[in-house]
């Protein structure tokens, strides 16, 4: 597998990262206005932006024009709790395959499932060993207990 590394702007309420492994930029790094210009930055830096806006969730109204958006549920505690979930998301994205964030919105769950959200306010979750354990189970009678 190649190892593939994503671009993330943090937003403001984000504690900063100061790990190098990850390519992070934080909105109080640059000069900013208030709103959600996160997306135009984002994108004119080719970065995904991280944020806990959960008025990003739901129905997209916007093109798919923009640097990727990633919206955590939970309040990250610290630098390093950011730099353990932006490490997953990482490590799950490209696993599952998802490579190219442009024009993309991802939720990071409070139980650390990741699931892409698609223009119509749905959630798509990324684990295909979870669709595979349901088929099994439903084919076979199983109760899931996943």
């Amino acid at each position: 597998m190649v190892k593939v590394t994503f671009k993330w702007l943090l937003d403001f309420d984000l504690p900063a990262t100061k790990l190098n492994s990850l390519d992070t930029i934080h909105t109080l790094e640059i000069l900013r206005r208030p709103g959600h210009l996160g997306i135009r930055e984002s994108t004119s830096l080719n970065r995904c932006l991280v944020t806990m806006d959960q008025e990003f969730r739901g129905v997209w109204s916007l093109d798919g024009n923009h640097g990727g958006i990633i919206i955590l549920e939970t309040i990250p505690g610290d630098h390093h709790e950011v730099e353990r979930i932006l490490s997953m998301l990482q490590f799950r994205l490209t696993q599952y395959g998802h490579t190219y964030l442009m024009g993309s919105r991802y939720v990071v769950r409070s139980d650390q499932t990741v699931a892409q959200i698609m223009n119509d306010g749905s959630e798509v979750e990324l684990s295909p060993w979870k669709l595979a354990q349901n088929s099994i189970s439903e084919v076979h009678g199983l109760s899931n207990s996943a």
